[in-house]
């Protein structure tokens, strides 16, 4: 099935995807009675957002955190004056899949709406954008309302009325330190960015072991996309043979530091992206049949996006 979104809501041929998860015995409506006895007609509403019967609430997420999770709550006024209040707790994957949920709503006017991460979700780790949907098939669409767009954590919640939405990016990620593969011998290193991330490089750091063969060897870092690489970050030393040589390329370091018992610290440029389905490798030029990287160890800040 093609096409955005928004074009199958249009064509009515949008589904419910099956691997959303199953709403979560936490579910749970309450409604409280009206207190005051409040006008009906020809009164201001209270807030500017009116639900009408058959709109719906489109909850989307994209999570990375293990065990990630969030809380979902927002408060209707009835037509009748009762207010409805609504929670859910929801447990995302951790594959960075697009999971949506739609929400049916009951008619009146929302007073509010709140998502909260709960531990471990951490900054950059899970975005989430709350939408209304109103009506079914071929005459649904998305209401021009944006409740919600950001990173929910466990010290960040996003709020509606008055939301500050955010896109990816924006304010801190996810600090990762992560393992990547081993090649064998003869082998490079090539990492790629999975996908619905985005990464922004604090350092990379990888060894060299290298065998018998005569002549030097010369270590560089490079990224590149599908048109091929659009960065190259030379090691300008040599390496010669059956010797392990450590590289660390980092932020912060303005020149090339001397060797010390064959550790060598390279610049890193202050604002090195990559996004998902682009890769970085690490090569050796002259490199051995025998001759051995080991796995790269790097850190990233990480942010999810849809």
């Amino acid at each position: 099935m093609g096409g955005t979104l928004i074009e199958q809501l249009l064509a009515g041929t949008l589904e419910a995807p099956t691997e959303a998860p199953a709403p979560a015995p936490e579910e749970f409506f309450h409604t409280r009675p009206p207190e005051l006895r409040l006008a009906t007609e020809g009164v201001q509403p209270p807030t500017p957002l009116y639900i009408a019967p058959g709109d719906r609430l489109l909850l989307q997420a994209v999570n990375a955190a293990p065990n990630g999770s969030i809380t979902v709550a927002l408060r209707l006024l009835l037509p009748d004056g009762t207010v409805q209040r609504w929670m859910q707790h929801y447990s995302l994957p951790s594959d960075r899949s697009l999971s949506n949920w739609f929400i049916p709503l009951a008619e009146g006017f929302l007073l509010s709406f709140l998502v909260l991460g709960e531990w471990p979700v951490r900054s950059g780790a899970c975005l989430v954008r709350a939408q209304i949907i109103s009506g079914f098939g071929g005459d649904a669409y998305v209401i021009p309302q944006l409740l919600v767009n950001g990173y929910a954590g466990t010290l960040s919640s996003l709020a509606w009325p008055s939301p500050r939405y955010v896109v990816p990016g924006e304010g801190p990620g996810w600090l990762r330190i992560i393992n990547g593969t081993n090649p064998a011998p003869g082998n490079t290193i090539l990492e790629t960015v999975p996908t619905c991330a985005r990464w922004k490089f604090h350092s990379i750091c990888c060894s060299l072991t290298t065998d018998a063969t005569a002549g030097n060897r010369y270590v560089y870092l490079y990224c590149q996309d599908a048109g091929g690489w659009w960065i190259i970050l030379p090691s300008v030393v040599s390496q010669p043979p059956s010797n392990t040589y450590s590289y660390t390329w980092t932020i912060g370091v303005q020149t090339y530091n001397p060797a010390i018992l064959g550790l060598y610290v390279l610049p890193l440029p202050q604002d090195l992206w990559l996004t998902a389905g682009q890769q970085f490798g690490i090569v050796a030029l002259g490199q051995a049949a025998g001759d051995d990287f080991n796995a790269p160890r790097y850190q990233v800040e990480e942010w999810v996006e849809l």
